[in-house]
Order: C-alpha cells, then structure tokens, then sequence
C-alpha cells in the first residue's frame, strides 16, 4: 500500500507543477497584452493589473473572457517580425 500511496504523491505533485507552469505562462501572457495594446487607456491597464496582481485567477479567466479573441491579433505582427526576419543578421539560417 505504501508504493502505491507514494506513486499517487508524485503524480499530484508533477500535476500541480504543470498546472501551475501553465497558470504562469498564461499570466505572464496576459501581463504583456495589457501592456501591448494600443487601444487600452492607462487607467484600464492600470485596473487590469490590479485585478490580476491582487485577484490572478480571477483576474486571468476575466480577461481571457473579455479581450481573449483579440490577444492573437495584438501579438502577430510583433511575433512574425522578431524571429523571422530576413535582414536578422544573427538568423542561423542566412548564416554562410
């Protein structure tokens, strides 16, 4: 009974890194959407990071309700333009 206890201990544990890992990722996410766009006042940036410094989980699911369809839009144009860009001289591939 003893191993079987300590293989369920491990596995809640490794669930619970994951999740938090996953949590983080998504905060950290959100924290530079808000900061990203344009469209937001300085005071609506300011409330959602009170919101999610204070109240993260909560903070996290409003805002992914909220102004989650607009996240893929804001961060396109800055993702396609810093890895893929042909005149990066430090690209490995263009490297001869």
């Amino acid at each position: 009974m003893g191993y079987f206890e300590n293989i369920w201990t491990i596995f809640w544990g490794v669930a619970g890194l994951l999740i938090l890992f996953a949590f983080l990722s998504a905060l950290f996410t959100i924290i530079g959407d808000v900061f990203r766009d344009q469209d937001l006042s300085g005071w609506a940036k300011g409330g959602w990071m009170l919101l999610l410094i204070f109240l993260p989980l909560l903070g996290v699911l409003l805002y992914l309700i909220v102004r989650g369809r607009g996240m893929n839009d804001r961060s396109g144009p800055q993702s396609r333009h810093s890895y893929f860009d042909p005149g990066n001289r430090y690209d490995s591939r263009f490297i001869i």
